[in-house]
């Protein structure tokens, strides 16, 4: 914080505002064991909904439901075809670690307490409380670079060391409930309406067409397609920024 203040102090205010466990990886709760920053998460949505979105409500959610019924069925069947006890991209990360490791030289204070020097910086890995001091293991429930190196000096199973969340047991798990289907709406059965209810006004659109697209502040980059937004106004006949 203190570069980006001396490089950009309009950055560094900015930042101030937003409390630190929402954007800065050391500040993220531990219990999480999640190191991940996603900030397009809406995009996606609205990417994965696609032109679903100028649906009506019932039609809207209804082929939400079933994009999420067939999402879950794959997906539990892609957890039950993993080979190793944690799902594959944690697998990947393991297996670079390993070959980052070997410049580590690991000194044994204890079973379970060692110091790692790595590029001249010592490190204090704890095995049994599955702590290091880079923060790395605690943050994310992977073994870190460092702890990597006592693991794998101790012919230990790098697998066994992740947190639950890494596991494919509980990737299973979190997939193996069923959205079941609805039958159409011609099969639903005859709805008495009380006219002594209130019922909800009538729709009422407005002139034009009806907005899809997010709107983007001033200093995001346009997506693909979209020109650059502008602020400021000017004259079509002189280009005088200033006319009101």
């Amino acid at each position: 914080m203190a570069k980006i203040k001396d490089l950009k102090p309009a950055t560094y205010e900015w930042l101030e505002k937003i409390p630190y466990h929402l954007w800065s990886r050391h500040a993220f709760p531990k219990d999480l064991k999640s190191d991940h920053i996603t900030n397009n998460i809406a995009e996606s949505f609205n990417h994965w909904v696609g032109d679903l979105r100028g649906k009506n409500v019932l039609t809207l959610l209804d082929n939400i439901r079933s994009k999420l019924m067939t999402r879950l069925l794959k997906r539990f069947e892609k957890g039950c075809l993993f080979k190793n006890n944690v799902v594959p991209n944690v697998k990947n990360r393991l297996n670079v670690l390993a070959n980052e490791c070997r410049k580590c030289t690991i000194l044994i204070a204890s079973g379970n307490e060692f110091q790692v020097k790595d590029c001249n910086v010592s490190y204090i890995v704890n095995i049994n409380k599955r702590t290091c001091d880079c923060k790395v293991w605690s943050l994310s429930g992977i073994p870190c670079k460092h702890a990597t190196s006592v693991l794998i000096n101790k012919r230990a199973d790098l697998e066994s060391y992740c947190a639950f969340s890494n596991i494919k047991e509980f990737y299973i798990k979190a997939y193996k409930e069923v959205i079941h289907p609805i039958p159409d709406v011609k099969f639903w059965p005859p709805i008495e309406v009380n006219p002594s209810k209130v019922l909800t006004p009538v729709l009422r659109r407005k002139a034009g067409s009806t907005r899809k697209a997010r709107r983007r502040e001033q200093e995001e980059a346009p997506t693909i397609g979209q020109g650059k937004r502008s602020s400021t106004l000017k004259c079509s006949l002189c280009g005088d920024p200033t006319f009101p």
